[in-house]
């Protein structure tokens, strides 16, 4: 696992844990409901992520359609 995703994890785990108040409703209350929205902000960021492969795989000649198709 790349050190960015690491590092992606902790960081949406201080995220949620510093602005997510006692008070919230009660969606945001439950444990399903804060892991759906982990996901939901772990997604969102994780393709920002597959920049750097499209970088690596394009300098080396490697058809970067394959890696989102399997994305």
């Amino acid at each position: 696992m790349s050190i960015d995703l690491v590092a992606l994890m902790i960081y949406l785990v201080y995220f949620l844990g510093y602005y997510a108040h006692p008070k919230d409703s009660a969606f945001g209350g439950s444990l399903f409901a804060r892991i759906m929205i982990y996901i939901g902000y772990f997604l969102g960021y994780a393709f920002l992520l597959t920049i750097q492969f499209d970088i690596y795989f394009t300098g080396r000649g490697i058809n970067i359609a394959v890696v989102y198709y399997i994305i």
